[in-house]
């Protein structure tokens, strides 16, 4: 089935030349722009780019989708704009958890784009950094007092209490201090981290962190692993400001504490990012999202 958000992202790389230049003007990673792409590819059994180290190109099918793609999104287009328009007489708030390690500036990004097109709609930004939000806790009781989080996501645990909307895709990284000797390299490989302290979220909590694991067990390394928060909050950074050693992080908290660094690990896997909402959202919600999607 077509996804009219893949459509848009379709559109604007063929627009662009490269999935770089789109991911720009998307407000995506490449990699998270190239995911949306290849999704749309199998969805449809058909290959759309010849992609080359130029750029990109469209092949045979590629060029008939992009020639009717216009007539499918205006279609939706008219469909959501009448949605809008019947919704138009009610006021919307939704609340959005926000910390220093929840980033909202995506979502900002993204909704100074649209929020013209959404006047029902208005967006309340809740503090989680207080005693009132524990996580998990905090998933288990999502549309109590956050209807959405914008947040990298991975917790195998809490799946079947949300729902998880995937927009891309953060890179994970090692985190030390500034003045840290690995900190003159541009990419870290696991095997930097041998004989060092090492810290990291628990085994069995996450798919994609698993897989660090087991590389460090395929490659014999004889890294000192310490088991850190299963869900990172500014505290664990914190705490590891006063350690010695490397903490597992994501690009997305690259400059969250002064003093610390971070540097690319150069594994072949990312961590998805993307909207978080209760199981059963109110209905509301669930369409500002679906619009949200429609957009990008």
């Amino acid at each position: 089935m077509l996804e009219l958000s893949e459509i848009n992202i379709f559109n604007i790389v063929v627009q662009s030349g490269s999935f770089s230049a789109a991911a720009s003007k998307l407000f995506m990673t490449p990699p998270a722009v190239m995911n949306r792409i290849n999704n749309l590819e199998k969805s449809l059994g058909v290959s759309l780019f010849k992609r080359t180290a130029q750029g990109v190109s469209l092949t045979d099918s590629g060029k008939i989708l992009y020639e009717n793609a216009p007539q499918l999104i205006q279609a939706n287009n008219e469909l959501v704009n009448l949605v809008r328009q019947s919704a138009l007489k009610t006021q919307y708030i939704v609340r959005v958890g926000s910390s220093t390690i929840n980033p909202v500036s995506n979502l900002s990004n993204l909704w100074s784009k649209i929020s013209d097109k959404l006047p029902q709609y208005h967006l309340q930004f809740i503090p989680l950094e207080n005693n009132r939000f524990k996580f998990p806790e905090t998933y288990y009781h999502m549309g109590d007092q956050v209807d959405l989080l914008f947040s990298p996501y991975g917790m195998d645990s809490v799946r079947k209490n949300i729902n998880f909307y995937e927009m891309g895709k953060f890179n994970f990284t090692i985190m030390m201090h500034t003045n840290d000797p690995l900190a003159k390299k541009s990419k870290i490989e696991l095997s930097d981290l041998n004989h060092a302290n090492f810290y990291i979220m628990p085994s069995g909590m996450s798919k994609e962190i698993d897989k660090i694991y087991k590389d460090i067990d395929k490659q014999k390394l004889k890294i000192n692993m310490i088991i850190t928060d299963a869900h990172y909050t500014v505290n664990t950074f914190n705490k590891f400001s006063t350690r010695t050693g490397y903490l597992l992080s994501l690009n997305c908290w690259d400059n969250v504490l002064p003093g610390l660094i971070s540097r690319p690990l150069n594994v072949p896997f990312q961590l998805p990012y993307g909207f978080i909402t209760a199981k059963n959202p109110e209905r509301h919600i669930k369409l500002f999202i679906e619009i949200l999607q429609a957009e990008i």
